[in-house]
């Protein structure tokens, strides 16, 4: 946190996002080394306090529409292609679909990471709830809705659940969970 690695990154990933349904090399790395330093709970209080959430919420629901609709779009595309061509298109399909599932899942990863943290004083949780706020008016949880409906169909026997689905399942989890000194004072009451 000296060097204000936290807060260049925190700054640095809506810059380096853009609307395009493809992701950046830039992006990723930015995300791998946010889920890094968030392992601590001292980075995750420090992300909380200094409200630096608020910018990745916007583009986890963007990253969310986006995976939702490139499935869509390569399950019409590999069906109404015929030929060599097929191939070529799964291809490159197959590569964005890959690079938006990992930018979804990093988002995906960070938010429950610091959505999850409980270690706060009454401000952050004060903050943490208006985070929630945030995520149900940014359409988070209508978005997931979709995502889980592209995986209702029944999985094969034995086939692990997709990352996105078990990082979403985890989102609502921490956002639906006690949320620790408000709740115990409202089982005293």
């Amino acid at each position: 946190r000296q060097a204000g690695l936290i807060d260049f990154i925190a700054t640095a990933l809506p810059a380096s996002h853009t609307s395009k349904a493809e992701a950046s090399q830039t992006t990723l790395s930015l995300l791998r080394i946010l889920k890094v330093l968030l392992a601590l709970p001292a980075n995750k209080s420090y992300f909380i306090s200094r409200n630096l959430l608020p910018p990745l919420i916007p583009m986890l629901s963007a990253a969310l529409e986006n995976f939702s609709s490139q499935d869509l779009i390569i399950a019409t595309a590999s069906s109404a292609h015929v030929g060599s061509s097929t191939v070529i298109d799964k291809g490159l399909n197959d590569e964005k679909a890959d690079a938006i599932g990992e930018v979804l899942n990093g988002l995906l990863e960070c938010v429950v990471l610091i959505m999850d943290h409980n270690n706060m004083d009454e401000r952050q949780i004060s903050m943490k709830d208006d985070l929630i706020e945030l995520l149900v008016a940014c359409e988070i949880i209508h978005h997931l809705r979709d995502m889980f409906s592209l995986f209702d169909r029944p999985q094969v026997e034995g086939a692990p659940f997709p990352a996105p689905v078990l990082f979403g399942l985890n989102l609502l989890q921490a956002i639906t969970a006690n949320r620790g000194k408000v709740n115990d004072q409202e089982t005293r009451d």
